[in-house]
């Protein structure tokens, strides 16, 4: 998420598209590195959103948790990290809809006291199988 150009429907349309075609699909932020066309480009128009992006890309603070260090005036960074989310929420929720397990996972989910409780039994028996196992 964040090429050149891109908008928030364009996201939509891709997470439409893995709906569509795709077993498993993975959304994350496009990244800018040095000596890069990308970075260049976010460079020259002023799109940074951080003081100090070599360092955040060294830290790697941004990547994994749906962040990103650059804003485009027709995708800000508000906006990107915000749709990030719901794809990736939204691409879950898919995924698990596919599979007897994941629609009870749904489910479940929807009652957070008693997933906390089934998710918590269903570790234990996975302990104890692995104790009886020995």
């Amino acid at each position: 998420i964040g090429s050149p150009g891109e908008t928030k429907k364009d996201v939509y349309d891709y997470l439409e598209f893995a709906r569509q075609k795709l077993d498993d699909a993975r959304f994350n932020m496009l990244t800018p590195y040095p000596g890069t066309g990308l970075w260049n480009w976010v460079e020259n128009n002023g799109y940074w959103t951080v003081k100090n992006p070599i360092e955040e890309i060294i830290k790697y603070t941004h990547i994994g948790e749906g962040k990103t260090i650059y804003g485009t005036s027709s995708f800000g960074k508000e906006e990107k990290e915000k749709t990030y989310q719901e794809i990736w929420g939204k691409w879950e929720k898919y995924k698990l809809s596919k599979t007897l397990k994941g629609r009870v996972v749904l489910r479940l989910k929807g009652h957070p006291h008693a997933y906390d409780t089934v998710r918590k039994l269903y570790q234990l028996s996975k302990k104890t199988y692995k104790l009886l196992r020995r």
